[in-house]
């Protein structure tokens, strides 16, 4: 699969999904199953619409109290419409783009209503997903890293579990994608979304202060507090593009949680070994190894994300298709290509 591989609602989802070729699209490009792919661009489409919306929000804290209801009810619109889309997905939302303030929003819905008719994912999911999009709104620090795990349900566990239904799912009775019998789908997907989060909050680190005292920090004040971190270390090391001894402390401590997440998350996913397809086999191993190597070249900048050098290249990211393929008796697959302009 590609950008442009889809038609119909689908389209607009996939073009959604791709935008900047991250990672997880990267790897759902390598599905076989056409039903996979569509349905992660459809659901990940609708995450990354609503995530994009608030993160727009030139100030969050600045907001006033009129125009944070209205926030929160745009979340509710999709929350909303996404459980009606689920009960019926053929059903017409004429209310869409008002309520979801997103023209497009009922062809978005449709797609996903679709999908999860094939694919019945836990309604757990999205609850959390969108409970951590309204946290979003009005919260931009963590006092400690409990109150981080909780928030972390919904902004990384939920799309990580979504991720691994798909990838571990296969097609049973009714014609519907279900996980093996027995597989902790939510436990594997909770320790694989950990590992990949605190891996991204490193890596985008230095763009996360750029955005200054309104935006959001994702470290912790009790991790700080214990390392003798502030904010005020961590913007003055960003000025000068490079890290304390203090915040390298910092940042090697939630290496080392974040290794110990894909350990975890790694034996949970064990029994799932006989039981995947080998697209899907080599997608969950390409996308883990992809946030290892991540936190690897963390690693080897002395633990310091701010002076850069630390981020995948695309030559980087073909090499480890290259790696895992072969390691998989694979034949290397060819890296997604963006569309021709």
């Amino acid at each position: 699969m590609n950008p442009g591989s889809l038609s119909g609602r689908f389209a607009l989802a996939e073009t959604i999904a791709a935008k900047d070729l991250n990672n997880l699209y990267l790897t759902s490009c390598y599905f076989e199953d056409g039903a996979r792919y569509k349905a992660f661009c459809a659901l990940y489409a609708v995450m990354r619409v609503v995530d994009d919306r608030i993160d727009s929000i030139p100030s969050r804290q600045q907001l006033s109290q009129a125009e944070r209801q209205a926030e929160h009810a745009v979340v509710d619109g999709w929350r909303e419409l996404l459980d009606r889309a689920v009960e019926d997905p053929t059903q017409p939302f004429p209310e869409a783009a008002r309520r979801c303030e997103f023209e497009q929003a009922e062809d978005l819905l449709a797609a996903a209503g679709e999908s999860m008719a094939l694919f019945p994912l836990p309604s757990s999911l999205w609850r959390n997903f969108f409970a951590a999009m309204h946290l979003d709104i009005d919260q931009h620090r963590f006092d400690s890293y409990d109150q981080f795990l909780g928030y972390a349900e919904g902004a990384t566990v939920a799309p990580t579990t979504i991720y691994l239904y798909l990838i571990a799912a296969r097609l049973g009775e009714g014609e519907r994608y279900l996980p093996p019998a027995g597989f902790d789908l939510i436990g594997c997907g909770r320790q694989l979304g950990l590992f990949a989060y605190l891996a991204h909050i490193l890596r985008d680190l230095s763009f996360d202060l750029s955005t200054g005292d309104e935006g959001l920090l994702y470290l912790a004040r009790d991790d700080m507090e214990r390392h003798g971190v502030s904010e005020e270390m961590l913007f003055s090391d960003l000025k000068r593009c490079q890290s304390s001894l203090s915040v390298r402390a910092l940042v090697a401590e939630l290496v080392e949680r974040a290794r110990s997440a894909a350990a975890a998350g790694r034996r949970l996913a064990a029994p799932l070994a006989d039981q995947l397809s080998s697209d899907c086999s080599f997608i969950l191993e390409l996308i883990i190894v992809v946030y290892e190597r991540v936190l690897g070249k963390i690693v080897d900048c002395e633990y310091d994300p701010l002076r850069g050098g630390h981020r995948l290249t695309m030559e980087e990211k073909a090499e480890l298709v290259e790696r895992v393929a072969m390691s998989s008796g694979m034949e290397p697959p060819a890296m997604p290509r963006a569309p021709a302009v």
